[in-house]
């Protein structure tokens, strides 16, 4: 196991040799607020901040690239990447981007991150989860929907072991290749659970 700080440069430089012998790279790293007071009254928001260094900037943006950077010189033939959706929207108009302060706006930087996977010639599977539900929440029991561009997809959430599931099934299916897809699922009992994942990415968008 190694530990890497992914927003230093020298750590990151690193990973050239962790990634020697590497044929993929799933890459789930991100900014990743604390709060710091509750809520001052019912209704309103709690307030939150990033730790020194983990602003999205440095996470989301040079952290990434590290990693895509690392990834090609390492021969790294594959990589998926799990960002959020709501990237398409003006910044101002997501409170994800609010959080930590104005102007943090962690999902223009991890949009940033995407076009430059996009434009580095490596094969790639971006997915744009909807919001994360628990792990109480078992995987494998409900109907995926696919979507791009922040389309309305009937539904906004989907369990964590689901975007893991699809994350493992990029690596290996040839239809996922350089494919991006917003991603959300159905509650449980309404459709049947997804199985079959090549057709889940054919449904899916070719580049960003």
């Amino acid at each position: 196991m190694y530990v890497v700080d992914v927003s230093a440069a020298a750590s990151c430089n690193a990973l050239k040799d962790v990634f020697s012998g590497c044929d993929a790279l799933v890459v789930a790293t991100s900014a990743t607020p604390k709060m710091m007071t509750e809520p001052p009254k019912p209704g309103e928001r709690p307030n939150f901040v990033y730790p020194p260094g983990g602003l999205p900037e440095a996470v989301d943006w040079n952290g990434q690239k590290a990693q895509f950077d690392a990834a090609k010189a390492a021969g790294i033939k594959k990589v998926v990447t799990i960002g959020s959706r709501g990237g398409t929207q003006p910044a101002e108009q997501n409170m994800l981007n609010q959080i930590g302060g104005a102007g943090t706006n962690i999902l223009v930087w991890k949009r940033k991150a995407e076009q430059y996977l996009v434009d580095s010639g490596l094969d790639f599977t971006i997915i744009r989860a909807g919001g994360l539900l628990g792990e109480d929440k078992p995987g494998g029991k409900r109907m995926l929907v696919v979507g791009a561009d922040d389309a309305d997809l009937g539904a906004r959430s989907v369990p964590r072991a689901d975007v893991a599931e699809v994350a493992v099934q990029a690596l290996t299916c040839a239809d996922a290749s350089r494919r991006s897809l917003d991603l959300v699922s159905r509650e449980e009992g309404d459709g049947a659970p997804t199985t079959d994942f090549a057709a889940l990415f054919r449904a899916c968008k070719l580049g960003m």
